[in-house]
């Protein structure tokens, strides 16, 4: 009776966590895309645009397009942040002919905070131009190292940088949320070892150490490409289901030379390595898709 106890609660967990993956929605343009978040310090008074600059143009600029979406109070600045030409610098842009100009209260921008959200380049200058008088401020150029951009400038000084604060603060709550997904998978994977009668003296090191080497392995895959491709995407999710799948391997072949059982079988503790770690999967799918 106990034993149909044990497996009964080892598939409601599995399941519960296959019909929350599954459950949630997909779309074909998910995920991040290339983006700069631009601060600006020591802001002008009065109205002012930002705009980014690329060396060569992106080839989605159409001259027939006239933006009529534009703000008549923003239209002078704009157009003069279009119009800007010098050394091969020009204003960039996104697909679909959507210039990267910016004006404070508009599509998430604040009065100090400016974002260029979809394919934005990585390589650039910006542009500023005042509407009181109509003056241009154009900074030096950067290339950023991130493919999710924070940087910052200095109106003042006229410095264009990345904002390594910014990026510090992002590295230490991703830092955290890697912590939190490696308990939960402790906990997950501890409890369907009471459930599958495996959590003997013996058996606990060998569940410790593999899982925090595995969890360290896995872990350190995705910061690289949280660095290289964002948070989240197809680039993330494809390391995590590989790295998953060699966790899978590399841990059933630990536990079942490491790991005993009274009847000295090992078909259990191979079964228990597989599930474990599937579980894992579908619990760290999900735990992606409503952690930020």
């Amino acid at each position: 009776m106990s034993r149909k106890r044990n497996r009964f609660f080892a598939a409601f967990i599995l399941a519960l966590n296959i019909v929350f993956c599954l459950s949630l929605p997909l779309y074909a343009d998910m995920g991040p895309k290339p983006s700069v978040t631009l601060k600006i310090k020591n802001a002008p008074e009065g109205r002012y645009g930002v705009g980014l600059l690329v060396k060569k143009s992106n080839g989605y600029r159409d001259e027939n397009q006239t933006y009529s979406n534009v703000e008549d109070m923003n239209r002078a600045m704009f157009d003069k942040m279009m119009a800007y030409e010098e050394d091969g610098w020009s204003i960039a842009f996104a697909p679909g002919q959507t210039p990267f100009i910016g004006f404070p209260n508009e599509y998430g921008n604040t009065r100090s905070e400016f974002k260029y959200t979809y394919y934005a380049p990585s390589h650039f200058k910006i542009i500023l131009v005042t509407g009181e008088d109509g003056a241009e401020y154009v900074s030096n150029e950067i290339e950023t190292t991130r493919y999710e951009a924070a940087c910052y400038y200095d109106f003042e000084t006229g410095v264009l940088a990345e904002d390594l604060e910014q990026y510090a603060k992002e590295d230490k709550s991703y830092f955290r949320r890697s912590v939190a997904f490696c308990v939960g998978t402790l906990i997950m994977e501890g409890l369907l070892l009471f459930a599958f009668g495996l959590a003997s003296w013996r058996n606990l090191p060998v569940f410790l150490i593999a899982n925090v080497l595995t969890q360290f392995y896995l872990h350190a895959t995705l910061w690289g490409n949280y660095k290289a491709h964002g948070q989240g995407g197809w680039g993330n999710l494809i390391s995590f289901m590989g790295s998953e799948l060699l966790i899978v391997i590399v841990e059933t072949v630990l536990y079942a030379i490491f790991m005993k059982q009274e009847n000295g079988k090992h078909g259990r503790i191979v079964a228990y390595g597989i599930l474990a770690n599937i579980l894992s999967l579908f619990g760290g799918l999900f735990a992606q898709t409503i952690i930020r």
